[in-house]
């Protein structure tokens, strides 16, 4: 998959390459086995259902621009597994809840979490994963964190984060397009406390 990122630093694209080990190893909540992947980058959405078709798992697509199409599709095709974006949690979780579907769980991918992002019923199964366009996943947010409605994320184990306003990314993952000391956009700071899913936050 080759896909263009904007980078606002820059004030311009830049190309990235993922092969498919990479994307199969992206190590996403695989719940369901019907899932919807409504995410507002295209590229990001096609890469979601890459990670899918190499698990032998056959997504559908969202058309975000069409909000009607969506919740046809969602409710035509009965999924139960809903991968999604901040935006989109803004502009479809009230319809999507709506219909009757046979949700088991939530997948939030993206770099920037709101408090209203942690509102869903409780019989759903929720994970947030932090996630960008140009790097991919980083990390994910601590079960007892999402109870308490706070979002702490442990790193993935082939993610290495040096924390500041503008923290230091570094993965042993991507080979194709590496990312080596990548200086990012996120603001991290570590906190030295252990939880039961026995990840150092």
């Amino acid at each position: 998959l080759n896909k263009l990122v904007f980078s606002e630093e820059a004030n311009r694209y830049f190309l990235i390459l993922r092969t498919l080990e990479e994307i199969r190893e992206d190590a996403l909540p695989l719940d369901g086995t019907r899932p919807l992947v409504l995410m507002q980058d295209v590229y990001e959405a096609i890469e979601r259902c890459l990670f899918f078709y190499e698990h032998h798992v056959l997504p559908l697509i969202g058309e975000v621009l069409n909000p009607s199409i969506v919740y046809a599709t969602a409710q035509q095709y009965r999924i139960d597994s809903l991968y999604i974006d901040h935006d989109s949690i803004t502009n479809f979780r009230e319809g999507l809840l709506k219909l009757d579907l046979p949700l088991k769980a939530v997948t939030v991918i993206d770099s920037r979490f709101a408090v209203d992002d942690l509102d869903w019923p409780k019989k759903l199964k929720i994970y947030y994963v932090l996630s960008l366009p140009e790097f991919g996943r980083i990390a994910y947010a601590c079960p007892e964190s999402i109870v308490k409605k706070l979002f702490v994320f442990h790193p993935y184990p082939d993610i290495f984060i040096e924390p500041s306003k503008s923290s230091i990314l570094t993965s042993t993952r991507l080979h194709a397009c590496p990312m080596i000391r990548y200086q990012s956009s996120l603001s991290s700071e570590p906190i030295k406390s252990q939880c039961s899913c026995e990840a150092l936050s």
